[in-house]
């Protein structure tokens, strides 16, 4: 079974730019959320970016969902998120 870490997205502001699209597109925070339990189980779903950073690009299930970008590092107990980037539909 893998291992699971915690989730932290640091500085905490950053949850308001999901909080904001999930005005606009509802079902984000389902895209988020789903995402990132999975994430907290599978590191190796994240490329390689600098140093201990790492970039997952969530891949969107419909036209329907906004793209998401992450921008993580990880210990041993926790995934912290650095960076959130949402991409509008088109």
């Amino acid at each position: 079974m893998a291992k699971v870490r915690t989730i932290r997205v640091e500085p905490p502001s950053l949850m308001q730019i999901i909080d904001n699209w999930c005005k606009k597109y509802p079902r984000t925070r389902e895209l988020w959320d789903g995402s990132m339990w999975r994430l907290s189980r599978e590191l190796e779903k994240g490329y390689k970016f600098a140093n201990d950073e790492f970039i997952y690009k969530i891949k969107r299930p419909s036209e329907y969902f906004p793209y998401i970008t992450v921008r993580y590092r990880y210990t041993a107990e926790e995934i912290i998120i650095l960076d959130i980037r949402l991409t509008p539909l088109l």
